[in-house]
C-alpha cells in the first residue's frame, strides 16, 4: 500500500537522484495533504485512550495527516500518523509493539500535553521484518500515573491495518544491567584460534544427554533426574479440549484414559503402547499468563474456547499416568495474542491464559540471532498426545531458512507446539512444527509401527525460531546494549556496539596477548566488565573441535566409534589426532573413547577446550593436526 517501494537509508542518495529535489515536494505535499475520511484519532488531541498492564487495540492511518508542529517520528520524513494515549499503571517497564500490522510502520513514544511540549521517551523504524512486511517496537521505563503518547505511522507514507499491542513488567526501580561475567575464551586462555567469537553473559548448564532418528531418545519424566531438565518439563503443558475433561471433586479434573496402541491400531511392540494420549498438541510457558505453541495448534482467528492447557501430565512410573489434575493445573484460553501459520516457513502462535500461573516459571528464550549450525538440541512435549517426553540425542541439521531450521529429533504429532532448547544452555531455540510422517503399515499389514531414519537421512523436523515471537513475549527492561573493546592490553578500542552476547574476532597474530572488555549499556545505567585476556597459537597448529574425529561438527556417539575402531581394529587414522584427545592427556588411548562416552551418556564433563567451536590446542603435546575439515 505504498507510493513507492521501500527504500532504506542506504539508498536515500540514489532515490534523491532518481527522483529530485522538486519531484520529493511534490510526492511529499501529495502525502502529507489533508483528506476526508480521516481516522478518528489522526489528531493529537483525539488520542484513542488505552488503558489496563497489557492488551491490543487495532485502527487505520489511511486518510491520516500529520499536524502541524508534530514532529517526525522515529526520525522519517512525513507521514499519515494516528495517536493513542496510555497512563501507566505501574512503575517497570513497557513494551509497545506494531507486529501484525500489514504495512511498513514506525511507532513513537512521548510525554507532554501538546505538540509544542512533547518529549521523546523512545522510538523505533524496522524491530523486525515479518515475510517482508517491516514492524516496529520500542521498550522503555515507565512510571505509575504517568501518561504516555505513542504515535504510529507509515514509512513514506505507507498505510494500512495497524495492530498495536502492549505489556508491562513491574518494578520498584530502574536498576543499571549486571555487570558481564561468563567470558569466552576464558580469562588467561592459551592456544585460541586466529578467529575467535567472544562471548559473555552465556552461562552453560551441563545436562544428561543420550545418544524414529537412529536410536529411540525418548525418556519419561520419571526417568529423568538431572534437576535443569525437570525444572524445563514443569514448564511445559499439554494442550487438550476442555470438552475431554471430567470435572471431579474439589473441583478437579480428569483426563480420558484411551490407550496410544488402540487408538493409533499400533503393534503390540510400539513403545508406549498402553499410555493414555488425550493430548492432540504440546506449549509451554513464556510469560506469566501467556504459553507458546504451534500455529496450526490454535490458529488466530478461530475461537479457542474448547483449548484447556494442562500442567503436569506425566508418567509416575511405567504403569502409572497422572490423568487427574487440581484446578490450579489446569488453565484455558483467554484469547489468542498473535500467529502465523506458513506451510513451509514460520509456525506459532502465543496464546493468553484465563489467569496468572503463579507456581510454574516461564522459560529462557533466545531474543536475537540463531542457534550455531550443529548443536545439540533438546525436546520436551507430548508426542501423539502422550504423558510428557523427554529427548535429546539431536542436532541442528539445516540452519539456513530465516524463520526456522531443520533437527533430528525424535517427535511426533503432538510434539507440535515443543519447545526445543538448547542442550548446552536450556535456552528456547525455537517450537517443533512439522516433520516427517510418524508411522508406517507393518509389512503384514495388520498394524503400524513408528518410522524410524538415521540421524542424516529422511527430511528431519521443523522448528520455527522463537525469535519470530519475541515481540509478542514481554522481556527484561530495559533492552540492554554492549560495547565491545579489544585489543593489545593496555590499549583497548571500542570495536562494536551490538545487542548480542557474542562477537566475532578474526586477523589475529600468533603467539600474541589481547585484552577485550565488555560495557553493558542500559536506559538505567552502565556496567563495565573486567578486563579478560588470552594468548593466540602458533601459527603452525591447525583449529580442531575435541572430540569431534569424524570432522562434521558434532560430538556424538560415531566420533568413540572411530577412536576405538582406530585403536583396536586396525582402523584410519583421525586426520587430528588432537581431536581424539578427548580427555587432553597428550596421547589417544581407551580412555579418550571412555571419556567421550561418559560424557555423551552419563552426564560426564565435556572434552576439555577446544569444545564445541573452533579453537587451537592450549596444551603442548606430541599430537599431530594438520587439518580439520569442519574448522577451515
Amino acid at each position: 500500500m505504498s507510493l513507492w517501494k521501500r527504500i532504506h537509508p542506504g539508498q536515500d542518495a540514489a532515490r534523491g537522484a532518481l527522483l529530485g529535489a522538486a519531484a520529493l515536494i511534490i510526492l511529499g505535499s501529495l502525502l502529507c495533504a489533508s483528506a476526508a475520511g480521516a481516522p478518528p484519532n489522526d489528531a493529537f488531541g483525539d488520542a484513542e485512550v488505552l488503558a489496563g498492564p497489557s492488551g491490543e487495540a487495532t485502527g487505520t492511518n489511511r486518510d491520516a495527516t500529520l499536524e502541524s508542529r508534530e514532529p517526525q517520528h522515529a526520525g522519517a520524513p512525513c507521514g499519515r500518523s494516528v495517536w493513542w494515549r496510555w497512563k501507566a499503571p505501574i512503575t517497570g517497564g513497557a513494551s509497545f509493539s506494531t507486529i501484525g500490522s500489514d504495512f511498513d510502520t514506525l511507532i513513537a513514544v512521548y510525554t507532554g500535553s501538546s505538540l509544542a511540549s512533547l518529549v521523546s521517551v523512545a522510538a523505533n523504524d524496522d524491530a523486525s521484518a515479518y515475510w517482508g512486511v517491516y514492524q516496529s517496537r520500542v521498550s522503555f521505563e515507565i512510571t505509575e500515573g504517568t501518561e504516555y503518547s505513542i504515535a504510529v505511522d507509515g514509512y513514506d507514507g505507507e498505510w494500512g491495518s495497524i495492530r498495536l499491542s502492549w505489556s508491562t513488567v513491574a518494578g520498584e526501580a530502574c536498576e543499571p544491567p549486571p555487570e558481564p561475567s561468563a567470558e569466552s575464551p576464558t580469562d588467561g586462555s592459551e592456544g585460541i584460534a586466529a578467529e575467535v567469537t567472544l562471548s559473555w553473559n552465556q552461562e552453560v548448564r551441563r545436562i544428561l544427554r543420550k545418544v524414529i532418528y537412529g536410536a529411540d531418545d525418548r525418556r519419561d519424566v520419571y526417568q529423568v533426574t538431572d534437576p535443569d531438565l525437570l525444572a524445563a518439563w514443569d514448564s511445559t503443558v499439554a494442550l487438550v479440549s476442555r470438552s475431554d475433561l471430567s470435572s471431579g471433586p474439589g473441583g478437579s479434573y480428569t483426563l480420558p484414559s484411551r490407550t496410544f496402541g488402540v487408538d493409533y491400531d499400533l503393534c503390540p511392540a510400539e513403545p508406549y503402547f498402553d499410555q493414555p494420549d488425550p493430548a492432540w498438541c504440546s506449549g509451554f510457558l513464556v510469560a506469566p499468563d501467556l504459553v507458546a505453541t504451534a500455529g496450526h495448534c490454535v490458529e488466530v482467528g478461530q475461537d479457542c474456547a474448547d483449548v484447556a492447557f494442562v500442567f503436569g501430565f506425566r508418567m509416575l512410573d511405567a504403569a502409572t499416568p497422572v490423568l487427574t489434575f487440581e484446578a490450579s493445573q489446569v488453565y484455558f484460553c483467554r484469547g489468542i495474542v498473535g500467529g502465523m501459520v506458513d506451510d513451509a516457513g514460520a509456525d506459532w502462535a502465543v496464546i493468553r491464559l484465563d489467569r496468572e500461573v503463579p507456581d510454574h516459571e516461564p522459560l529462557p528464550i533466545r531474543r536475537q540471532g540463531k542457534i550455531e549450525d550443529g548443536a545439540p538440541l533438546v525436546i520436551i512435549g507430548h508426542p501423539s498426545g502422550l504423558p510428557a517426553k523427554i529427548a535429546g540425542g539431536a542436532n541442528v541439521r539445516d540452519n539456513g531458512a530465516a524463520t526456522y531450521f531443520t533437527a533430528n529429533l525424535d517427535a511426533y504429532g503432538g510434539n507440535s507446539g515443543s519447545a526445543v532448547f538448547n542442550a548446552d544452555t536450556l535456552q528456547v531455540e525455537g517450537i517443533l512444527v512439522r516433520g516427517e510422517e510418524d508411522f508406517e503399515l507393518q509389512m503384514a499389514g495388520d498394524c503400524w509401527e513408528s518410522v524410524r531414519c538415521p540421524d542424516d537421512g529422511c527430511g528431519g523436523e521443523d522448528v520455527t525460531r522463537i525469535t519470530m515471537l519475541d515481540q509478542f513475549i514481554p522481556g527484561a527492561f530495559p533492552d540492554v546494549t554492549y560495547d565491545v573493546l579489544f585489543g593489545e592490553c593496555g590499549n583497548l578500542v571500542p570495536v562494536a556496539r551490538i545487542s548480542e552476547t557474542s562477537y566475532t574476532i578474526s586477523g589475529l597474530e600468533p603467539q600474541k596477548a589481547y585484552c577485550w572488555q565488555i560495557v553493558a549499556r542500559g536506559a538505567c545505567g552502565t556496567a563495565l566488565g573486567p578486563v579478560w585476556t588470552f594468548t593466540t597459537a602458533d601459527a603452525g597448529d591447525a583449529a580442531f573441535i575435541r572430540g569431534d574425529v569424524a570432522q562434521d561438527s558434532s560430538v556424538n556417539l560415531s566420533d568413540a566409534v572411530s577412536i576405538l575402531n582406530y585403536l583396536f581394529l586396525a582402523g584410519a587414522v583421525p586426520p587430528c589426532l588432537d581431536s581424539a584427545d578427548t580427555d587432553d592427556n597428550g596421547s589417544v588411548n581407551l580412555t579418550d573413547a571412555v571419556y567421550l562416552l561418559g560424557h555423551l551418556f552419563l552426564a560426564g564433563a565435556a572434552p576439555p577446550p577446544p569444545h564445541g567451536s573452533c579453537g587451537q590446542d592450549p596444551s603442548p603435546d606430541d599430537l599431530d593436526c594438520q587439518e580439520h575439515a569442519a574448522c577451515p
